[in-house]
C-alpha cells in the first residue's frame, strides 16, 4: 500500500512543516483569505476551498521543485490547525478529523 510516508520519505506533518518553512506566503494567503471570508460572515469554511482558492486566483508559485502540485492537498488540514493555532478566537471556524499520521 502505497502512504505519503512511503512515498516522500516524511510523514505529511514533517514534509508541511518543511513547506510551511520555505514558503510562508502560503499561510499569509491562507490566513488573509481566512479573515475576509469572517468579515463577510461566514461562521464555517473549508481549508481545501481556500486553498483552491490560492491556487486559481494567485497561481501562487512555491519552492517544492520534488511536487508536481504547487500546494500539496496533504497540508489543507494543517493550515486549517495553524490558523486555529494562531487564531483562537476563531479555531472553530474549521471542522477537524483526527489525523492519520
Amino acid at each position: 500500500m502505497s502512504t505519503f510516508s512511503n512515498t516522500n520519505g516524511l510523514t505529511i506533518k514533517e514534509a508541511f512543516d518543511n513547506f510551511h518553512t520555505a514558503n510562508p506566503q502560503v499561510y499569509s494567503i491562507f490566513e488573509a483569505k481566512a479573515f475576509a471570508a469572517i468579515k463577510m460572515g461566514k461562521t464555517k469554511m473549508s481549508s481545501k476551498l481556500i486553498l483552491n482558492v490560492i491556487r486559481w486566483e494567485a497561481f501562487i508559485q512555491t519552492t517544492d521543485k520534488n511536487s508536481t502540485y504547487r500546494i500539496n492537498d496533504a497540508y489543507t488540514s494543517h493550515y486549517a490547525r495553524l490558523f486555529a493555532e494562531e487564531n483562537p478566537a476563531h479555531a472553530d471556524v474549521f471542522n477537524y478529523r483526527a489525523l492519520r499520521s
